[in-house]
């Protein structure tokens, strides 16, 4: 890819729900940032039935030459499985 993106709007993939969250809990991307990161992209998680049911797209953010990490994260309640997710970039 020869210009830096953002998140793609339809590019967050829940991988894997996770269980005992009882609040959304944060969310970050890792990596992907090229040699001039102009604005970090913002995502929240929204949480139902105890597992993440949506991660939204707030910014899309920009300045990304490859797909960052995302990391979600731990649960509240102990013993549970961490929710897990992969993310897409777009050419700005």
């Amino acid at each position: 890819m020869t210009e830096d993106g953002g998140i793609s709007k339809n590019g967050i993939l829940i991988t894997n729900p996770g269980t005992g969250y009882t609040i959304p809990p944060a969310v970050r991307l890792v990596g992907g940032q090229g040699t001039a990161m102009n604005q970090p992209a913002v995502i929240l998680a929204e949480v139902s039935g105890g597992s993440i049911t949506k991660l939204k797209i707030v910014n899309t953010g920009s300045g990304y030459d490859t797909a960052p990490t995302v990391v979600i994260g731990p649960p509240n309640v102990a013993g549970s499985v961490q929710a897990t997710a992969t993310c897409s970039i777009e050419p700005d």
